[in-house]
């Protein structure tokens, strides 16, 4: 049979593995088929052939498909390829199949994932384009945490990200401003999932920077009102590395410089 890197889920061939934790609070899993093989020097003609009884190891590096926490999961496996075997028509050589569900393995992750500022990165750039197709409209119910910006159909992007929780009801656009600051309008706007709630995206000058990518500076009124209001009128946009200080503004001037509030407008 072919080696896993050479299945195509277009045909519906499947490696898929998954689990959950003990109290079911938590789960991970990944698709398998079509990624390199770690291993491949071991299949240098990308075919594989099993004995009877034995056994065959694939290796491969992936990524979870989202959010877990630490502690043992209980995992199994689901295969559908196709084999060829002596003495069996090639037609008849589809094999469909999944492990013993009521014995699945457990397996100890030693820490969440993600953990350090590179893994929530990468954790975000893949649920960026996982969920880039699917807005939540006004009225709608947003069905995962996130900080999400404001689209419209004719493109317009909001200059800011608004955090929502799953269970939400999406916001109309009044009030959401654009890159440059004008109103969204036009039919169909919607809200897209842009960052995780895990990184902060608001910061003051001299702090560590929460987040990578480019930050916005506004000028916070010196009125003591909440929700604190904003004065945008500075345009300055700066880009900065998570961990770096984020620096004073070089537009404000002398009596605006210590109201200086950074904002995180994306990557």
């Amino acid at each position: 049979m072919d080696t896993p890197d050479k299945w195509s889920k277009v045909m519906g061939y499947q490696l898929d593995f998954g689990g959950k934790n003990e109290d079911g609070t938590s789960k991970w899993g990944a698709s398998l088929a079509g990624l390199p093989l770690v291993n491949q020097s071991e299949f240098p003609e990308g075919k594989v052939d099993i004995p009877a009884k034995g056994s065959v190891t694939f290796r491969f590096l992936t990524l979870p498909d989202e959010k877990f926490k630490r502690g043992t999961y209980k995992f199994n496996v689901v295969v559908n390829a196709t084999a060829t075997a002596r003495e069996v028509a090639p037609s008849l050589g589809r094999v469909d199949f999944h492990s013993d569900t009521s014995r699945r393995v457990p397996i100890t992750l030693d820490r969440d994932w993600p953990s350090t500022p590179k893994e929530l990165e990468e954790f975000e750039a893949m649920q960026r384009a996982k969920l880039s197709s699917q807005p939540v409209y006004p009225g709608a119910t947003f069905a995962e945490d996130g900080y999400y910006r404001a689209v419209s159909g004719s493109t317009q992007r909001s200059r800011f990200v608004k955090a929502f929780r799953a269970g939400e009801l999406a916001p109309d656009m009044a009030g959401v401003v654009d890159e440059r600051g004008e109103a969204i309008h036009g039919r169909h706007s919607g809200w897209f999932w842009e960052a995780d709630l895990d990184a902060a995206v608001r910061s003051r000058p001299g702090e560590s920077c929460p987040r990578s990518g480019r930050w916005f500076a506004r000028v916070e009124s010196p009125l003591y009102v909440w929700p604190p209001t904003y004065e945008d009128g500075l345009n300055e946009v700066i880009r900065c590395k998570q961990g770096e200080l984020l620096p004073a503004s070089r537009r404000a001037n002398e009596w605006a410089l210590e109201q200086v509030r950074w904002e995180w407008i994306g990557v």
